[in-house]
């Protein structure tokens, strides 16, 4: 029979986690309309495919710039007021965005967003998922984490879908004030998850138990950098970027799905509403499988499947009919999902001090997340030369090719048996060539 004080720490601990899930499915809808409103978006703001991408570099840029200085923000502050702090900020934002029609403040809401969701949000939201779970649940945790903000964001993406609908279905309306509509929807939301964050949770994850460490002179910053430098580290960010690069292109499945007339507007709409609803169910399921087989074998084989989803997509779509079509984009999200939902599960194979995971997690997405500002220069590129149906064969190849790049890194991993730093291994390189070279 379980005692009751640990039965009761372990509700508090799954009612902890469950806020941060919601508050995660809550937060970045808002910045990535693009999913199933992006062709309204651009007709409200008389934007080129070009200017759009320019935005999400932008945004991706500012991401860049804050994903290292989160770590090390995870590390100092209590992940409850940062978090709190992240949702009042995109909420405000947001606000914003739905009642300008100036594009010029597009660039300002966007950096804005990048900042509330990447400086003081990101790294905390890892950093309390690692700290809640036991190094047995590492996966199932994570696994939850990305399934369950997914299933927080498909509820919510349907909400918006009908409220879309409904207000645009007016007759002395139009799609302006229907999108609007979802964008209030959104913001609204963000508020009320800020304040009851603020009223529940507690300083989970908090840094103070860490402080200790932190003040030590032999704890200093630039140490605490060169323990990341190791060959793992480098393997899971590399991992992840190429998985995230996979999940990118499923934001331009709507566009993709409405070229040369595949499929129509709305049923475009529902295939990638659908394909939302795949995010809970991949995620768990894998984060469940990871944590009883190698989460490095289940990110590889997911990747593989994703880029084979991909590549059929690209080069076979407009001979398929459209249940096909829907099946193909639907599979590619669950492959794309079940990567995400274990990726980061894959820092516990790292070995890295407990007052040096924010950093980790930091330095990690400095490079995991880059995508954010190339692929959609990428895609506004390849649009000034290609069109139609050739654009997206070029766009999901790049694409594929890197997800076959994360399969083999991903077994380099599972085989990966040291933990040497990228200058022990580069030593250990040149001190082999220099008595390979004495023998001769």
């Amino acid at each position: 029979m379980v005692p009751r004080k640990l039965k009761d720490d372990l509700s508090l601990r799954y009612f902890k986690f469950f806020l941060v899930i919601v508050s995660a499915g809550a937060i970045y809808p808002l910045l990535y309309l693009r999913q199933n409103f992006e062709l309204s978006i651009r007709e409200h703001f008389q934007l080129t495919l070009g200017e759009f991408g320019d935005l999400y570099s932008l945004l991706g840029i500012t991401f860049f710039l804050c994903y290292f200085p989160s770590g090390w923000l995870a590390d100092r502050f209590s992940p409850k007021n940062l978090v709190v702090m992240s949702l009042l900020a995109t909420s405000l934002t947001g606000y914003c965005f739905a009642y300008t029609n100036d594009s010029a403040l597009l660039p300002i809401i966007y950096v804005s967003w990048g900042l509330s969701t990447g400086l003081t949000f990101w790294a905390p939201l890892i950093k309390c998922t690692y700290s809640l779970a036991k190094k047995e649940e590492q996966g199932r945790f994570f696994g939850f984490l990305e399934g369950g903000r997914g299933l927080v964001e498909a509820i919510l993406a349907t909400m918006a879908v009908a409220i879309f609908t409904y207000v645009g279905s007016k007759s002395d309306t139009n799609s302006a004030q229907a999108l609007r509509m979802v964008i209030l929807f959104y913001a609204t939301l963000c508020l009320f998850m800020a304040i009851l964050d603020a009223l529940v949770l507690d300083n989970l994850g908090s840094a103070k138990s860490n402080q200790q460490h932190l003040d030590k002179p032999q704890e200093k910053l630039t140490e605490r950098i060169k323990e990341l430098l190791t060959i793992r580290v480098a393997l899971v960010a590399f991992i992840i970027l190429t998985a995230y690069q996979l999940f990118w292109v499923t934001y331009s499945f709507s566009a993709f799905l409405q070229v040369d007339s595949l499929v129509g507007p709305v049923t475009a709409g529902g295939i990638t509403v659908g394909k939302l609803w795949m995010r809970p169910l991949a995620s768990i399921s894998a984060g469940f499988l990871g944590d009883r087989i190698k989460n490095e074998f289940l990110c590889a084989g997911a990747q593989f499947c994703c880029v084979l989803a991909l590549i059929t997509l690209a080069w076979a779509a407009p001979i398929f009919p459209p249940p096909a079509i829907a099946a193909l984009v639907i599979f590619a999200g669950f492959c794309c999902y079940a990567t995400r939902g274990v990726y980061w599960a894959l820092l516990d194979q790292c070995q890295i001090k407990p007052e040096s995971i924010g950093l980790a997690i930091g330095a990690i997405s400095l490079l995991a997340y880059s995508p954010d500002i190339f692929l959609p220069q990428l895609l506004g590129w390849l649009s000034q030369d290609y069109e139609g149906m050739k654009l997206y064969r070029i766009y999901f190849s790049f694409a594929a090719i890197s997800g076959l790049l994360g399969c083999i890194a991903s077994l380099k991993l599972a085989m990966t048996q040291d933990h040497k730093s990228i200058k022990q291994l580069f030593a250990s390189l040149t001190q082999k060539k220099s008595q390979d070279s004495l023998e001769y």
